[in-house]
C-alpha cells in the first residue's frame, strides 16, 4: 500500500510518476509518517506484531510528531502532507485517496468516530466537531 501512497503524494506535490520525482517525494516532508502508519497498520493486523505495531505508533508521534491510532484505517492513496500536530483516532475508517494536512484533528464525539469518504482533502487546522446543537 505505501507504494500507492507514494505515488499518489508525487502526483499531489509534482504533477507527475517521473522517477525523480517519486525520489523527490520520498524524502519530502511526512513521507516517514507515511511509512510508519503502514508499517504500524500491517503489525497491527497479526497477533504476534502488535507490539511493534505499539512501537511504530509511538515512533511516529515523537519523531513526527503525528498520533494516529493502531486501528485507524484508510485505502490506498494515505498521503500525509505535513506530520506535525496530526491525531487520529484509533476508529477512524477512510477511504482512498486522502491527503492530510498539518494540525488536523478526527477524533471521537458522542456521537462516534467518523467515517471518511474517498477523494478527499483535509486542510490544515480541520477537527471534526458537532454544532453545539446537536449535542442534545
Amino acid at each position: 500500500m505505501f507504494c500507492e501512497d507514494l505515488k499518489a503524494k508525487t502526483i499531489w506535490l509534482y504533477g507527475d510518476l517521473r522517477w525523480m520525482k517519486l525520489i523527490r517525494a520520498f524524502f519530502s516532508d511526512a513521507t516517514l509518517s507515511m511509512i510508519l502508519y503502514r508499517a504500524m497498520s500491517w503489525c497491527d493486523k497479526y497477533y504476534f506484531t502488535k507490539f511493534f505495531a505499539f512501537v511504530f505508533c509511538k515512533i511516529n508521534a515523537v519523531l513526527c510528531g503525528a498520533v494516529i491510532g493502531k486501528s485507524a484505517r484508510f485505502g490506498s492513496g494515505f498521503v500525509i502532507l505535513h506530520s506535525v500536530g496530526i491525531v487520529i483516532n484509533s476508529q477512524v475508517c477512510g477511504g482512498r485517496n486522502i491527503y492530510v494536512e498539518s494540525g488536523v484533528v478526527i477524533g471521537e464525539t458522542k456521537r462516534g468516530c467518523p467515517v471518511l469518504g474517498s477523494d478527499i482533502f483535509i486542510g490544515s487546522g480541520s477537527k471534526n466537531c458537532w454544532s453545539y446543537n446537536n449535542w442534545k
